[in-house]
C-alpha cells in the first residue's frame, strides 16, 4: 500500500471554519483602515475586531470615504464622552454608525463663570437671611 502524500492532505483536516483566526484581510482595506480610521478613531481598543469589521463593511472606497467624513462629524461628540461610553471602533463599524443622525454636542460652559454665578447665588441667599 502506497504511503499517503504529504502534500495534500486528508480529506477533513482543513480548517473547517476559515472565518476564524488566521483570516487573510483585504490589503486595500487594511491600508486605508491603517492610515485612516485607526489614528482618527477615539478609542483604540480590540484592534483585530475593528479590522474584521472593516473587511465586512468597508469594501467599496466611497464608503471608506463615507466613514471618515462621518467619523469627523460626529468625533466632537465621542471626544466629549468618557473613554467608557465610546463604542468600540468594531461596534462602530458594524452598526454603520457613520449613517446615524449627528447632534451637536452641547457648547461647554465657562467653568469660572459658573463658579462666579454659585458665589453671587450664594451672597445673595445669606443677605436675604440678614
Amino acid at each position: 500500500m502506497p504511503m499517503p502524500s504529504t502534500d495534500n492532505p486528508p480529506f477533513g483536516t482543513l480548517d473547517k471554519h476559515p472565518k476564524r483566526k488566521g483570516r487573510l484581510h483585504n490589503q486595500e482595506i487594511q491600508s486605508w483602515f491603517d492610515s485612516e480610521f485607526w489614528p482618527l478613531y477615539p478609542r483604540r481598543i480590540a484592534k483585530e475586531n475593528a479590522r474584521s469589521a472593516a473587511d465586512k463593511v468597508a469594501k467599496d472606497p466611497e464608503i471608506r470615504k463615507s466613514i471618515i467624513e462621518g467619523l469627523k462629524v460626529c468625533l466632537p461628540l465621542l471626544l466629549e464622552s468618557e473613554e467608557q461610553f465610546r463604542p468600540h471602533p468594531a461596534t462602530w463599524l458594524n452598526g454603520r454608525r457613520w449613517e446615524d443622525e449627528h447632534i451637536e454636542p452641547k457648547p461647554k460652559r465657562d467653568k469660572a463663570r459658573e463658579e462666579l454665578h454659585a458665589l453671587r447665588k450664594a451672597e445673595a441667599a445669606q443677605q436675604r437671611l440678614l
